[in-house]
């Protein structure tokens, strides 16, 4: 009995080694590429229409989210557009950012500088 405890024991552990050894490889989750677009110069009360590109280089875009008046709020929340529009109420230099998410959980974030002028 004690022979065939060993038996098990050796069997067990090279199994274990060769399981390790023969594994998968999971590799790390690459953050999504985003660009927010460019600069750009909108009147008082004027429609600005957002209009970002994202990718994924190991998966797809989830969602799209955008600061507009870069007050750290996400105004918007869109599963598969980058696009969106705000008016500005008051002349000023805002920071809009546009965070995006990928399907293994990747954020990445860009910004653009919209002077809003009288």
């Amino acid at each position: 009995m004690k022979l065939f405890i060993k038996i098990l024991i050796v069997l067990n552990f090279v199994f274990l080694i060769t399981s390790c050894a023969t594994g998968n490889v999971i590799e790390e989750n690459k953050v999504p590429l985003v660009n927010a677009g460019n600069d750009i110069s909108v009147s008082v009360g004027e429609e600005f229409n957002f209009d970002g590109v994202a990718s994924d280089p190991d998966g797809v875009i989830i969602s799209y989210e955008w600061d507009a008046n870069g007050d750290g709020v996400y105004d918007t929340y869109c599963g598969g557009c980058a696009k969106d529009s705000y008016v500005f109420d008051k002349a000023g230099i805002y920071t809009a950012r546009l965070k995006v998410t990928d399907d293994d959980g990747g954020v990445a974030f860009d910004e653009i500088t919209i002077v809003v002028e009288e």
